[in-house]
């Protein structure tokens, strides 16, 4: 078997306001360094969102406003998470959970990640923001 490591490319749609209104998500299985599995993450950020699988937001992260609880997010909160992927927890289980069962494959307890914005224009187009890197 070969001896890649899990690695994750994490996006969260977010519009000029800030308010999150959705989650991508994609794994793939990389070798290398650190730096060199960085690398590759970086540069698959910049266009695999496009086909990425799509996330609500986690009810637990959504909004109340008044007496309304709206199912978006807000990027205030990322400062206060305890992990910098954990808006994306729910995301990355279904994803492991659809790993085939002969892959033996897992995503590692602190995973190599890759986090990038993508703003959402008033047109509704969606474009990479910057992007930072953890691992988790």
């Amino acid at each position: 078997m070969a001896s890649g490591e899990v690695v994750l490319n994490l996006w969260y749609v977010r519009d000029d306001e800030g308010v999150i209104y959705s989650l991508r998500a994609k794994a793939y299985v990389v070798e290398g360094s650190d730096e060199e599995k960085l690398a590759f993450l970086q540069g698959r950020a910049a266009l695999d969102y496009l086909i990425a699988e799509s996330f609500s937001v986690p009810e637990r992260f959504h909004l109340v406003v008044g007496a309304t609880r709206l199912p978006v997010g807000h990027v205030a909160m990322l400062q206060t998470l305890d992990s910098p992927i954990a808006l994306f927890e729910d995301a990355v289980r279904v994803l492991e959970d659809r790993f085939p069962a002969q892959s033996d494959l897992s995503v590692p307890q602190d995973p190599l990640v890759c986090t990038t914005p993508l703003a959402q224009d008033a047109a509704g187009e969606i474009v990479p923001s910057n992007g930072g890197t953890s691992r988790d």
